[in-house]
């Protein structure tokens, strides 16, 4: 059926889309592991010496050091949390985190509090790496699911290499290393995860990737407002690698429409 015929929002479950648009990685389950591993390595290396960095003079006096509503969740502090903003951001989901961090590491010891905040900052960016792994991997299969049935052994690799690049790359270092740059972190997981569900809706069109999708962009968006661009990113893949408008489908105006109206939320 053609892809202007769909009607994604109203629909449990669409017909089947274009045969390039449901792909499978056929990569290894030993590949996928050996892959996730070296990816956990290299990032947990690459920022372990951060581990024990101290709280600057550079916003995390204004976060954590002089911030009384981050030191747990009493109604007080979370209404703060949910109602404020401080330095121009408001991110609610942030603020419980650091409140959990302050309770979990003895927020009450400044180098504690610090050592405990940078370790969930090295976790999240090594979950960020992970998820990138599994993006790259999905985007490449999407755009050519030939190549990709051809050598899954080299779709591994490559997708692996390109999540290498991304754990360790300086551009990572204020996020991970900087108590602050937390919020960023927290943001990054669940965005790289609602690009996922995305393209996992539009190959299986099923509603409930859709809503995935948009349940992980609303938690990004709580974290930090950084992924505002997510929206725009999903319109690029609707392009390529999706083609679910443009290239050979056209810009067939109901088929625009329909990205664009389902794009709303």
């Amino acid at each position: 059926m053609p892809l202007t015929q769909t009607r994604f929002a109203s629909s449990k479950e669409l017909p089947p889309g274009p045969p390039s648009a449901v792909t499978s990685t056929g990569a290894r389950p030993a590949v996928t592991a050996i892959c996730l591993v070296g990816i956990v390595l290299a990032a947990a290396l690459a920022f372990f010496p951060s581990m024990d960095g101290e709280f600057i003079y550079w916003d995390d006096d204004t976060n954590y050091m002089f911030n009384p509503h981050i030191r747990g969740f009493s109604g007080e502090n979370l209404e703060w949390m949910w109602t404020s903003s401080l330095l121009g951001v408001w991110q609610p989901l942030t603020w419980m985190a650091t409140a959990a961090e302050y309770e979990l590491f003895d927020g009450e010891d400044p180098s504690k509090f610090s050592r405990g905040i940078h370790r969930t900052s090295l976790l999240f960016h090594t979950i960020a790496a992970v998820l990138v792994f599994f993006l790259v991997r999905r985007l490449i299969a999407v755009a050519n699911a030939e190549i990709a049935a051809r050598s899954p052994l080299g779709l591994s690799l490559g997708a692996a290499f390109a999540a290498l690049i991304f754990a360790v790359h300086p551009m990572r270092t204020e996020t991970v290393a900087w108590a602050s740059g937390q919020a960023y972190l927290l943001a990054a997981a669940p965005a790289l995860a609602s690009v996922l569900c995305y393209l996992r809706a539009t190959e299986t069109r099923r509603k409930r990737w859709h809503a995935l999708a948009l349940g992980f962009l609303m938690v990004s968006l709580l974290s930090k407002a950084i992924a505002v661009p997510i929206v725009a990113v999903f319109l690029v893949l609707d392009v390529y690698p999706l083609r679910r408008v443009g290239g050979a489908a056209g810009f067939d105006r109901a088929a625009v429409r329909e990205v664009l109206v389902e794009k709303i939320p």
